[in-house]
């Protein structure tokens, strides 16, 4: 499953076809090209024009609001203050980022979501090596026509050797970001420049932090005290409630002590942070809803829910 609904479109380059090709290859382009970002747009099918139009309720124009519209599909009721940013514009700064010689950045996918609501493209940076590990860093750019959603910045990361996203809430660098439409040639260098730089930050940190917490003894009782955090028991749960919460732990502790991606870690600090990604990334909830599929595959870009619930286990191991 995947939110690539009915009406929406994607690309991919290198000729490499997505894990839900098959169910969607009727509305994806699967390219040996690495493009620029106009040429990425169009290849994904995303270089379409977002209109305003009046709101009608009965007949009745309702003052103060307007309708974000492509091809008649309402993507969005926003209020009339809402300005338009064509994805175009949106992304019209990534091209400072792809052309850069700071850093090798090659645009790898772009596409829609949720019926062409919400724009996403994603580029590779250099891939880097922590504890031995080759991880691979990516960059992804967001924008929204439902009035909800902001233009974004944000950078994630995948283990090669289990496939999973590290999405680290760090005390001193920022995952993700806000940004601006971008008119000028220098203010595109500048943002440019902005996010290359907090890119590097993060990657930086989250090297030392790795580091830090591999050399961060994890004893059984502080094993304990970390799952208890990541899924604790309310005071008012029922019987039905708390068995459930007895299951996620013995799950997650199960995982800890088995997964053979994070043998060499198991003990320390490090370890029982690569077993809630791994967690996050694979383990089914006890009642699996209709969209959780769905919901887990885009959250790549919005952040886990469990990995900023878990915030105040991440700060255990920092302490």
């Amino acid at each position: 499953m995947h939110m690539i609904l009915e009406k929406d479109t994607a690309f991919y380059a290198n000729d490499e076809k997505p894990w839900h090709y098959e169910d969607t290859k009727d509305r994806i382009t699967v390219t040996a090209e690495i493009p620029n970002v106009t040429r990425a747009l169009e290849l994904s099918g995303t270089d379409y024009e977002v209109v305003s139009t009046p709101v009608f309720v009965n007949g009745q124009e309702v003052e103060g609001y307007k309708a974000n519209v492509v091809d008649n599909d309402v993507l969005g009721i926003v209020s009339d203050r809402y300005q338009i940013c064509q994805n175009r514009d949106a992304f019209a700064f990534v091209d400072q980022i792809l052309e850069s010689d700071i850093a090798e950045v090659k645009i790898e996918t772009a596409g829609s979501l949720f019926n062409r609501r919400k724009v996403w493209i994603l580029a590779r940076l250099p891939d880097r090596l922590i504890l031995g590990e080759v991880i691979e860093a990516y960059l992804f750019f967001t924008n929204g026509h439902d009035g909800k959603s902001a233009i974004t910045v944000g950078l994630t990361n995948r283990r090669i050797a289990c496939n999973n996203m590290l999405q680290m809430t760090l005390r001193d660098a920022r995952r993700m970001w806000t940004t601006r439409h971008m008119g000028d040639l220098d203010a595109k260098k500048h943002e440019a420049a902005r996010t290359l730089g907090l890119a590097a930050t993060y990657l930086d940190i989250m090297k030392e932090t790795a580091e830090q917490w591999q050399q961060k003894q994890f004893n059984k009782e502080a094993l304990a005290q970390f799952v208890e955090m990541l899924f604790p028991i309310e005071d008012d749960a029922s019987d039905l409630q708390e068995k459930r919460v007895f299951t996620f732990r013995n799950n997650f502790i199960d995982l800890y002590n088995e997964k053979p991606d994070i043998e060499n870690f198991r003990g320390t600090a490090w370890g029982a942070y690569l077993a809630l990604t791994d967690y996050v990334s694979h383990v089914q909830p006890v009642r699996m809803t209709k969209t959780f599929k769905e919901n887990r595959w885009a959250s790549f870009m919005d952040g886990n829910k469990m990995m900023e619930a878990g915030q105040k286990a991440i700060e255990l191991l920092t302490a």
